[in-house]
């Protein structure tokens, strides 16, 4: 009875550790993810302004991937969230 006890004590232990880690990645995932969308909005204003008009340049092949990259994260971030909740 007393190791099962033990056992508990420290996996909940373990499970704060964890869940303070994920807390922790988790505001430095949204603080990632709020600098993507500046420079999403940035690089959107720029193509819309004609500035990067012409055909597809390297910028915006970087863009999507960033963009893509972005919508990755917040799908994942919307994850984490359910389970929590």
């Amino acid at each position: 009875m007393e190791t099962n006890v033990n056992r508990a004590i420290v996996m909940i232990a373990e499970l704060k550790q964890q869940k303070l880690r994920l807390v922790k990645e988790n505001e430095s995932l949204r603080r990632q993810i709020e600098e993507l969308r500046t420079q999403s909005g940035e690089l959107k204003k720029a193509l819309a302004s004609g500035k990067g008009a012409q055909k597809r340049s390297p910028k915006a092949d970087e863009f999507r991937m960033v963009k893509d990259r972005l919508e990755k994260l917040v799908g994942k971030l919307a994850a984490l969230e359910d389970s929590w909740t």
